[in-house]
C-alpha cells in the first residue's frame, strides 16, 4: 500500500527541484538594468520646485 504522505513529500521534492532549475535558468538569462540609479542620483533636479504656483504681478 502507498502512503499518501509519502506521495505528497515526493511531489514536494519534485517541485523543489523544478523551482531550483527554473531559478538557475532565469538567473542565467536575466540581465538586470539599473535604471533607478540614474534617476535617484540626479541631484541637479533634487532641489527643483515643481509645485504649481500663480505669480501675481503688481502694477
Amino acid at each position: 500500500m502507498v502512503d499518501p504522505d509519502d506521495e505528497d513529500t515526493s511531489k514536494e521534492k519534485e517541485i523543489d527541484k523544478l523551482m531550483v532549475l527554473i531559478s538557475l535558468f532565469f538567473k542565467k538569462i536575466y540581465k538586470p538594468t539599473n535604471n533607478n540609479l540614474r534617476t535617484s542620483s540626479n541631484t541637479s533636479r533634487a532641489n527643483q520646485d515643481n509645485s504649481l504656483r500663480i505669480q501675481r504681478q503688481t502694477a
